[in-house]
């Protein structure tokens, strides 16, 4: 990574900003889920080879794959010079290109909070296709239907509409006796009593690894690996180590306190919580604890 910022879960970037799930880029800016661009800004799913950036110059672009100087676009591969899906002649498309930016600046999209979206802004979030308790925002920053809808983001309800015939069918312990007619039955989740079903590749990884046949849907177990991790957000701690090895050693960490009797009270951030069981150390005392 060089000269990047506001990036998440990316690699391989230089001069980039405001990208996630994001490789091999150069001169990109608020774009996700792509690899192999250049020169590109308010993507998605773009495309372009790994080691050459074959996908470059593009705009307002989604599903484009090892295409160039394309504005607008969706569900392209090996295009250049295209316009909302329509190819131009070179001459052509630099000709329309500064009257359609042109026309966005003067003529803007205008949500329904009264957000103004000119040219320059990513795609207006009350478009997005999925409802934000749909996506994984939810698992970092979980908002109410109530607060979601304040501040403009779309909502699903589908769920509330939808009725299931549950299955009269009682999971066995031991996966050696589940035969293959679960594959057939609609179950119903312990915790949230949402309808889940078992596929075949899923109970062959089950029986090959001798694993019981899980009693929650999938987006609750999701939640359950979600709620293990730390919160996003710090903590004001203090250092809790109380000497011991380092007392005997006489260490002296960088701010100039030395290890003896009592507790270090070294003032640090982290994300656990006051409430956690586990003992925090400042980075001198973690240093001198493990040496």
């Amino acid at each position: 990574m060089e000269n990047c910022r506001h990036v998440y879960v990316n690699g391989m970037l230089k001069d980039c900003y405001d990208c996630s799930c994001f490789g091999w880029g150069e001169l990109c800016y608020e774009g996700a889920h792509s690899g192999g661009l250049y020169n590109s800004k308010f993507f998605l799913f773009g495309l372009g080879a790994r080691d050459t950036m074959s996908s470059y110059n593009l705009e307002y672009c989604y599903s484009v794959l090892n295409s160039s100087n394309c504005f607008g676009c969706a569900n392209l591969k090996n295009q250049e010079h295209c316009i909302l899906n329509k190819k131009y002649t070179k001459e052509e498309y630099e000709a329309l290109l500064p009257k359609i930016k042109k026309h966005m600046e003067e003529m803007p999209y205008v949500d329904k909070k009264g957000r103004i979206y000119k040219y320059g802004e990513f795609f207006p979030i009350e478009i997005s296709p999925y409802g934000c308790n749909e996506t994984a925002a939810m698992d970092y920053y979980p908002l109410t239907k109530e607060e979601a809808l304040a501040k403009g983001y779309p909502w699903s309800d589908y769920e509330s509409e939808t009725k299931y015939e549950f299955s009269d069918y009682e999971i066995p312990d031991d996966t050696r006796e589940v035969k293959d007619d679960i594959l057939e039955k609609v179950l119903k989740c312990e915790v949230s009593g949402k309808a889940y079903k078992i596929i075949p590749m899923e109970l062959q990884f089950y029986r090959r690894m001798g694993l019981p046949i899980p009693r929650r849907a999938p987006l609750q177990r999701h939640k359950d690996r979600i709620a293990k991790l730390l919160p996003r957000k710090l903590f004001d701690r203090a250092c809790e180590c109380k000497g011991s090895e380092t007392a005997k050693n006489g260490y002296k960490n960088t701010g100039k306190h030395l290890h003896g009797a009592g507790v270090c009270g070294a003032k640090i951030s982290m994300p656990y919580a006051p409430d956690r069981p586990e003992l925090v150390y400042c980075e001198a005392c973690y240093q001198n604890e493990i040496s």
